[in-house]
């Protein structure tokens, strides 16, 4: 079983077949962040259950209180999985490795495992922050940047602003004549620029050989605005775990 708590969502996966990686049996369910056991037993379990990988955006006091919990309810062990100097090819950019969002580490994880021979990646999240994380053709993590994603940004607007609320449908559009699409239209393209202009800042171009994947609740919602070149994986993180569980 594989799992990925984040911010506001507990996704999971079934890890089908230990040689292909085959996932099965997706899904979620909301949390409020207390991530107490009646939460953790709506994730639906296969029916024969060996071990839990777990990557958890969370402290470790309550890392380890979803670990106990985990093992309570299934009696089979559990790993939660931390961000490291070194791991399944991929090597931190971060001076303090275990500092980089664990998140963030087994997308790259994941997305490195299925680059073509000799690129390199670029790995975007649109979550509840848009993360956009670089590694180079030798698995060598460059870095990354960290912003708010689309609803923070709009709720940020609608709080800290008078007279500004976002209609739900208003539309993106290259500008527009009127307050709901103006904001639509302005946190979608700060995203989208945000994104785009990573390559800039890099000096990247055709001759550079680069993978580019993008993953997150919000991922559906940009890929419309970003080139075809970026494919969408809903289960980037999922994936990853699968990777450690097959690697190690």
């Amino acid at each position: 079983l594989l799992i990925d708590i984040g911010n506001t969502r507990i996704k999971w996966a079934h890890l089908q077949n230990d040689k292909t990686g085959k996932l099965s049996g997706h899904g979620y369910v909301q949390h409020n962040k207390q991530l107490g056991i009646e939460v953790l037993k709506q994730i639906k379990v296969p029916a024969k259950l060996s071990a839990i990988f777990v990557s958890a955006v969370t402290d470790d006091l309550n890392s380890q209180r979803i670990k106990r919990q985990l093992q309570e309810l299934y009696d089979v062990p559990v790993y939660m999985i931390k961000s490291q100097a070194e791991s399944n090819g991929l090597i931190s950019g971060y001076k303090q490795p275990e500092l980089l969002g664990v998140d963030r580490w087994i997308a790259m994880i994941g997305a490195f495992a299925q680059t073509r021979p000799e690129h390199g990646v670029i790995v975007v999240d649109a979550g509840t922050a848009i993360t956009i994380d670089v590694v180079d053709q030798k698995g060598k993590h460059l870095g990354g940047t960290i912003a708010p994603g689309l609803e923070l940004m709009r709720n940020a607007l609608n709080i800290n602003t008078q007279r500004l609320m976002l209609v739900e449908d208003a539309k993106v559009l290259p500008v527009a004549d009127n307050t709901q699409e103006a904001i639509a239209s302005g946190t979608m393209w700060s995203l989208i620029g945000n994104i785009l202009h990573t390559e800039q800042r890099l000096n990247l171009d055709s001759s550079d050989k680069m993978d580019y994947f993008i993953t997150g609740g919000d991922a559906q919602r940009l890929m419309q605005y970003l080139p075809s070149k970026y494919k969408l994986v809903n289960d980037l993180i999922l994936q990853g775990l699968a990777h450690i569980a097959i690697n190690g």
